[in-house]
């Protein structure tokens, strides 16, 4: 499932809602809720945002998605200040956060 900004959400079961709402207030939080074009949460597992400005984020299965949300709001500012608008941040890992063109 994907879910972009301004579009109806389609849901299917209720962990995807919950996914869902986490996501959006996580998000929030961090202050990226307007920085997100799209969140992938077809599979729960392997949940991926991209950016408005087109970055991938792989961001896993979701544990610990407040401190990544947090991590990833200073990584963009840093990659926007070297004038960086695209790639891969990865951060499934529970190390610090990849990033790589792409």
């Amino acid at each position: 499932m994907k879910v972009q900004l301004g579009k109806k959400i389609p849901i299917e079961n209720e962990e995807q809602f919950t996914a869902i709402l986490s996501m959006i207030s996580v998000s929030q939080n961090a202050r990226l809720l307007e920085s997100i074009s799209d969140i992938n949460l077809k599979n729960l597992e392997n949940i991926y945002m991209t950016t408005s400005n087109g970055i991938t984020v792989l961001l896993g299965d979701g544990i610990g998605l407040n401190d990544k949300m947090l991590r990833l709001n200073k990584i963009l500012v840093d990659l926007h200040t070297k004038g960086i608008h695209y790639g891969v941040i990865d951060m499934r890992y529970n190390s610090n956060p990849v990033y790589r063109e792409g």
